[in-house]
């Protein structure tokens, strides 16, 4: 079996300060020693983490490839588990105050 001791996962994003500014809001960490003003470290738990990373960051590492328009086409679903129902309800409040359409139940 495969023993991974950390995992970041990368994601686009046009705005890397508005995207700070939401997952802050809803009340996750950064992590300052990944966290520049191309990228933004989102700690999700101890090993696990997302990659807020510039557009042209990310494409800097693709040559060749095209980031997904998320405005026509889905690129990826990432559900979290929460310690309760109350528990997601409040932080889904948290998320739509903070600006973006809610997309659904």
């Amino acid at each position: 079996m495969l023993s991974v001791q950390q995992a970041f996962y990368n994601l686009p994003v046009r705005d890397l300060d508005r995207a700070k500014s939401f997952f802050a809001h809803i009340g996750f960490d950064f992590c300052p020693q990944y966290t520049s003003e191309l990228a933004a470290c989102l700690n999700i738990r101890d090993t696990t983490f997302v990659m807020l990373v510039t557009e042209s960051f990310f494409k800097s590492g693709l040559p060749g490839k095209q980031i997904v328009d998320d405005d026509q086409k889905v690129e990826s679903i990432i559900a979290l588990a929460l310690d309760s129902r109350e528990e997601v309800d409040r932080r889904l409040k948290l998320a739509i105050a903070a600006g973006p359409d809610e997309s659904g139940e």
